[in-house]
């Protein structure tokens, strides 16, 4: 039959105990957290591959559009899967279609986390090969819209350059590259 990851939700407003009575409180709260599978996949969707991280961005009431408009939402998620070194992605569009949608490869990562700016965009490590065949590094940008998402290159190794690390300054919304000349 195959091995398979499931994705459960727990809707935590459910389990806002400020509206049960005092007599049995816990039984109810208890009650509202139950988990929903909303999807599951095969392992071998995703090449048999291990699950390192992932990251997930639910609506909000305020969503823009990449063309800067408001979209009425539902309860929309959208989940990043890093499976080693291959990023997939799943989104549920609403609660009746939970199971419609399949995971889908976005591409592959050198990065073995999310480096998260918010709720609606993250950065990763990218390796590539050059017009002359070499192996050189590049920062994309993922940012999250109602249900798609875009990415574009925002730092490219320099062929002269040897990218270390990158980490981002939350407090400026800057980001910071450490690199080293080839010698």
């Amino acid at each position: 039959m195959g091995e398979y990851i499931q994705i459960f939700m727990l809707d935590l407003d459910k389990g806002n105990v400020k509206n049960f009575d005092d007599g049995d409180r816990m039984e109810k709260h208890h009650h509202n957290y139950l988990p929903m599978m909303i999807h599951q996949y095969k392992v071998s969707d995703v090449e048999n591959k291990s699950l390192t991280k992932f990251h997930v961005r639910g609506t909000s009431r305020n969503n823009l559009m990449p063309d800067g408009s408001k979209q009425e939402t539902n309860e929309k998620i959208m989940i990043f899967a890093l499976h080693e070194n291959s990023l997939y992605n799943w989104t549920m569009m609403d609660e009746s279609s939970v199971s419609d949608q399949s995971i889908n490869f976005v591409c592959n990562i050198k990065s073995k986390t999310f480096h998260i700016q918010n709720d609606e965009k993250f950065y990763m490590l990218q390796e590539f090969i050059d017009n002359n065949g070499i192996v050189r590094k590049q920062i994309i940008k993922f940012k999250i819209y109602f249900s798609e998402f875009r990415s574009e290159i925002v730092y490219q190794e320099d062929p002269s350059q040897f990218l270390i690390a990158f980490k981002l300054d939350d407090s400026q919304e800057k980001l910071i590259v450490l690199s080293k000349p080839f010698k």
